[in-house]
């Protein structure tokens, strides 16, 4: 098959085959174009330096980037910015999943870790309570909302805080 004169293209299943992608899909993406589409049949054919970018795209997907980073890259937007995203990206993940084979060890080695429990007697007291909502990256907003909620609370009711807490250099000096 002739695209240009001296051009020689390779139907979509050989192309594919060569560059081990669903070529068809990253074409319905907008990722990967024809170089010639048949006006009769609708068939695909690529051009054999297409092979590189067809090959960058599996590379790229095999790393779960992004199918609009992956269209950034091929149209060298931002590449250094996206493909340094993609890394630290990474890296977080691998120190995400050491840090959770090493505790998978420690439970085989050791077993669960076992939480001493100690029962006491409290006289009873007066006791306020809040919650908030967040994610992980959330739990100091979170957590400072909550303290900012019982902090008035407890002043509108004229109460100061009592017990470790009332000691925070922090606390105190919110409340006053």
């Amino acid at each position: 098959m002739l695209g240009r004169v001296g051009e020689v293209l390779m139907p979509i299943g050989r192309f594919a085959r060569v560059c081990r992608l669903s070529v068809k899909h990253h074409d319905d993406l907008g990722l990967l174009r024809p170089a010639r589409v048949d006006p009769d049949s609708g068939y695909r054919y690529y051009r054999a330096d297409q092979a590189r970018e067809a090959l960058s795209i599996g590379l790229l997907r095999s790393l779960d980037v992004p199918l609009p980073a992956i269209g950034q890259v091929l149209a060298s937007r931002g590449v250094a910015e996206v493909l340094g995203g993609v890394r630290d990206q990474m890296e977080a993940d691998l120190v995400r999943r050491r840090r959770m084979l090493a505790t998978l060890d420690r439970v085989l080695t050791n077993g669960l870790p076992r939480a001493e429990v100690r029962l006491t007697r409290e006289d009873a007291r007066q006791m306020a309570a809040t919650q908030g909502v967040g994610g992980i990256g959330e739990i100091p907003a979170a957590t400072s909302d909550c303290v900012a909620h019982l902090t008035a609370a407890l002043k509108a009711a004229g109460q100061q805080p009592q017990g470790p807490w009332s000691r925070c250099s922090r606390w105190t000096s919110a409340t006053r």
